[in-house]
């Protein structure tokens, strides 16, 4: 028991009693600091031209009533202790934040481990129930465990894990044809590929296409040269051959054309096997005659249209070409049996 004359817990009077002395020598302290803030200033403000000191007595009295007006809206004490309470008060909710934050990772990361630990757990007894022999089951038929791997559509939606595996394993595609290798080429490149397209010693500035074809035997195709309204020679027959060149270079043209404005290889009237879709969508083929230009000098016309370099264009029967600035005009004629 607790004497009543125990001098170890002061009563409370004295407890009050240095709090208001403890506040009284603050209030002190700070009204010292004030003063000397206040000499330092109006030293600093006094101006040798001001004998009487009548402005540096104005500027006192002025900081006075500012001071006074200030303390008696909101005292100073008041004031250090509205914000060191709620200072305290912001502490205390970022301790209990912080807390709770960490509750909730170490959280968390617990169910991470345990879901870790039960899916390699599950997996593990996965591989055992598939390496161990079948065994029948109890009611006498003749199935065994039942694979509960998940199906190939749903390894696919899972992120990088594979059904048996661990994390990050990549997954394949077992249907997936393996990618056949690049072979190689072994064809003809550069001043071989040149040597190689020549005939009598010139090398073609034109190869044939892969759907080359000869023109079928019901359909005869002739091709007529006109010069000033008349025929000149006998018509050409075109179903003798799949491509015909036609220039200046007798060399190496079909068929020779003497007039200075066209080119030594002009163009060419080739035969194309080629497969189109018509209004109806339905497949429509052919081989059927086009024509190309060989980035000639003076171009080549097609129903006094200029062709475009290096492009085929599909001929129909009695178009009529013109190379160059030459005045023959070829007519394109076809017979049927």
């Amino acid at each position: 028991m607790s004497s009543r004359w125990d001098t170890s817990r002061p009563p409370d009077r004295d407890r009050h009693r240095g709090r208001n002395q403890r506040e009284e020598r603050k209030r002190e302290s700070r009204k010292g600091r004030q003063r000397d803030i206040d000499q330092r200033d109006r030293d600093r403000d006094w101006d040798p031209k001001d004998r009487n000191g009548e402005g540096g007595r104005e500027r006192d009295r002025e900081r006075d009533r500012t001071r006074s007006d200030r303390d008696s809206r909101k005292p100073r004490d008041d004031v250090d202790r509205q914000t060191r309470d709620r200072s305290r008060e912001g502490a205390g909710d970022r301790d209990r934040e912080r807390r709770r934050s960490k509750e909730g990772r170490d959280g968390s990361r617990r169910e991470d481990r345990n879901w870790d630990r039960n899916r390699y757990r599950g997996q593990d007894r996965e591989l055992e129930r598939e390496q161990s022999p079948k065994r029948e089951s109890r009611g006498g038929g003749g199935g065994g465990y039942r694979n509960r791997s998940p199906l190939p559509d749903q390894q696919v939606s899972f992120k990088g894990h594979s059904g048996r595996g661990r994390p990050g394993d990549i997954m394949t595609k077992k249907d997936d044809p393996p990618k056949e290798k690049e072979k190689a080429n072994f064809g003809n490149t550069g001043l071989l590929a040149a040597a190689s397209n020549t005939l009598n010693s010139v090398v073609l500035k034109y190869t044939e296409p892969v759907d080359s074809r000869l023109p079928p035997a019901h359909t005869r195709w002739r091709l007529f040269t006109f010069k000033n309204g008349e025929i000149v020679g006998t018509p050409l027959d075109l179903n003798t051959q799949p491509a015909w060149l036609i220039g200046r270079d007798r060399l190496v043209a079909d068929i020779p054309v003497d007039h200075p404005s066209c080119s030594k290889q002009h163009a060419v009237i080739q035969f194309r096997n080629v497969v189109k879709k018509n209004e109806f969508g339905d497949r429509e083929g052919g081989v059927k005659p086009y024509v190309v230009d060989l980035e000639s000098a003076n171009g080549t016309f097609l129903n006094k249209v200029k062709l475009e370099d290096r492009r085929f264009v599909e001929m129909k029967e009695g178009d009529m070409l013109v190379f160059g600035e030459s005045t023959r005009e070829y007519i394109l004629m076809m017979e049927k049996d």
